[in-house]
């Protein structure tokens, strides 16, 4: 699939606004649904999906997974 990474014009803007520009990577996608109540409607949610997604080109990886140490 191809992932699309918004392109903001500094670190402090986080939001999208018309005519936002974005960049299209190929990964490799893997969802893991977390969802107790059954099958949740497809999708990358923050909340009831985790996700994983390798870079095609470079080979990076991009994940919502939190890394044990890293917990609260």
């Amino acid at each position: 699939m191809y992932a699309l990474l918004p392109q903001y014009p500094d670190e402090k803007t986080v939001c999208g606004t018309p005519g936002q520009k974005v960049v299209g990577r190929p990964v490799y996608a893997f969802l893991i649904n977390l969802d107790s109540q059954g099958i949740s409607e497809f999708g990358i949610n923050w909340t009831a999906e985790r996700f994983i997604c390798v870079d095609m080109v470079t080979g990076e990886i991009i994940t919502n997974i939190e890394k044990p140490d890293e917990k609260e």
